[in-house]
């Protein structure tokens, strides 16, 4: 649990991961037992949907990922996964809907956790962002 959960800021009493809104995710998918915060808002008319990994994933949570990854695309939702940076970096994110349609539409899982896997590999080794301020800089250390 949060150390601070009593005292916690209205930005975090307020905030409901996709794990406690979406009813087909298993306590499997709570996000300090899978390392993945699900953030859904509204844009414009559909829904964007963003799979933020906080940690390692093992196999089982991965293909878990790739199968919930392509069940809301399957419902035009505008998905995307990031990865967690460093305290005070603004984390990359990533959108899967048209690099994932070929495996979608031929049904090839391996493709598909190959993209994914891509996908993630971009969001982690992509240079980050410091946030100052309230406003986002770009890293000073980048080539």
């Amino acid at each position: 649990g949060c150390s601070v959960y009593q005292t916690r800021p209205d930005t975090c009493r307020t905030f409901f991961c996709g794990w406690r809104l979406l009813a087909s995710l298993s306590d499997a998918w709570r996000p300090d037992r899978s390392h993945i915060l699900i953030r859904i808002v509204t844009d414009g008319p559909t829904l964007s949907t963003t799979f933020q990994l906080t940690g390692a994933l093992s196999n089982e949570m991965k293909a878990s990922l790739l199968h919930e990854v392509t069940s809301s695309i399957a419902t035009r939702s505008n998905v995307y996964v990031s990865v967690f940076g460093q305290p005070g970096e603004v984390a990359i994110r990533f959108y899967l809907n048209e690099i994932m349609a070929p495996a979608i539409a031929s049904r090839n899982v391996k493709l598909g956790m190959e993209v994914l896997d891509l996908a993630i590999e971009y969001c982690t080794r992509s240079p980050k962002q410091q946030v100052v301020l309230g406003q986002v800089t770009q890293d000073k250390n980048e080539n």
